[in-house]
């Protein structure tokens, strides 16, 4: 079993009568790149203020890299990175002066460690005019610098590809992958982009109103034991027929556009497509309907809602 980077246990933050998180427990996995994900207002950001310690939990507990956050914060900010929205950094000072301020108050020293993050964020050109000079994105690509810059071996980002163009979006997928593979980084992502983070992401987490909905592989949400297929047959009437009672195809109904939406356990799509074909029934297309993170996600914030 994998080893547990990050560690939330029964974690719960309440403001008066208003609960923000509620009793959340998560383990995140060493070289996973693990979303966190939930509508505005879910609890997202209130969870990574708690990670890092930003914010006090009413209860529960921390934990990175098996030690409790609380006690060893300190050891624990040494080996870790992070990004919050909208980073701010001194408007006066260049871009190049903000992170070496930046590695001098951790520590970290060397001005060639500070050029090769400027350029791996597409930033060294810019490198030494004010950061108050820089666009939004330009101030998210430094943040990104800042979270990299002692190349740690966790890293937490808040909505990390705001503000980013759709090149500086590609270098930053590059960057975490790069990361992850060669430094076995692990990722704590929330965003509400789901198509980046089911490009990105290995696993992820849904909350709903503070609570956690459901936790898991990517793959897993989005390839489920049951399945639907779209089929293209040159008889409706008799495709149905043969379905009927088999016992291999749970629902079926006809679509817009003249295919046959079939509903089955994915186990038994090959079964479905051979009795078609027994019973005389031309089959064109036989293709299944992929579901989405976002189909996934939409069900689950949505169930219950008023």
């Amino acid at each position: 079993m994998p080893e547990s980077v990050i560690r939330l246990d029964r974690l719960t933050k309440r403001y008066g009568s208003h609960t923000a998180v509620d009793d959340l427990s998560l383990c995140v996995p060493r070289g996973c790149v693990f979303g966190f994900l939930g509508l505005n207002g879910a609890g997202k950001s209130t969870t990574i203020g708690m990670m890092l310690r930003l914010l006090r939990p009413t209860s529960g507990r921390v934990e990175f890299f098996g030690l409790d956050l609380a006690r060893n914060h300190r050891e624990i900010a040494a080996r870790t990175g992070a990004l919050l929205e909208q980073p701010s950094f001194h408007p006066h000072r260049s871009g190049r002066r903000n992170l070496e301020m930046l590695a001098r108050a951790s520590g970290t020293h060397e001005r060639e460690r500070v050029d090769r993050w400027l350029d791996r964020v597409r930033l060294g050109s810019a490198a030494d005019r004010r950061a108050g000079t820089y666009s939004q994105g330009m101030r998210q690509a430094l943040g990104l610098a800042a979270a990299f810059l002692r190349d740690p071996e966790v890293v937490v980002l808040d909505e990390p590809t705001n503000s980013l163009d759709p090149e500086a979006v590609q270098n930053f997928r590059d960057l975490v992958r790069q990361e992850k593979r060669e430094r076995g980084t692990t990722f704590f992502i929330s965003s509400h982009l789901l198509h980046e983070v089911e490009t990105l992401c290995d696993a992820v987490a849904i909350l709903r109103d503070g609570k956690l909905v459901v936790a898991g592989d990517v793959d897993a949400l989005t390839e489920p034991e049951l399945a639907e297929v779209e089929a293209r047959v040159d008889d409706l009437d008799r495709a149905e027929r043969a379905l009927a009672g088999s016992g291999a195809a749970l629902a079926t109904h006809r679509t817009a556009d003249g295919g046959l939406r079939i509903r089955a356990r994915t186990d038994d799509l090959a079964a479905i497509n051979a009795r078609l074909v027994h019973a005389d029934v031309a089959v064109s297309e036989f293709a299944r309907v992929r579901r989405t993170l976002e189909d996934y996600f939409m069900t689950h914030v949505e169930e219950d809602a008023p």
